[in-house]
């Protein structure tokens, strides 16, 4: 069995871990982001609006926003472990990206003229 060499100090661990940090540090600046534009002055939009309708809490919009979530952490967490393949991602895609690009074009594409 060969030796480790003295230089390699970045187990698969250690890697795994440093890639954790990494994903970590970008949601947390993209969350920063959002929060950042959701406190604008003049801006209309908030980011609390996804979870409501018509002033109150929508249960459904809860679920989504909820399975959304758990299904990045998992992409991600199967992304980390090296374990996702191009049908997993394509299922992804299919499932959460499909539904959002059909009803932007549901209905012709835009509801701003009704």
């Amino acid at each position: 069995m060969d030796a480790v060499p003295e230089w390699t100090f970045l187990t698969f661990n250690a890697l795994f871990w440093l890639r954790l940090i990494m994903v970590v540090l970008f949601w947390g600046f993209f969350i920063g982001v959002l929060l950042r534009y959701n406190n604008a002055t003049g801006n209309d939009f908030k980011v609390i609006d996804l979870l409501m309708e018509n002033g109150r809490a929508s249960k459904w919009a809860v679920i989504i926003m909820a399975a959304f979530g758990l299904s990045c952490v998992v992409m991600t967490g199967w992304f980390l472990n090296q374990v996702l393949q191009w049908s997993d991602f394509l299922a992804f895609l299919g499932v959460w990206i499909a539904p959002l690009i059909a009803k932007m074009f549901a209905n012709g594409g835009s509801n701003a003229t009704k």
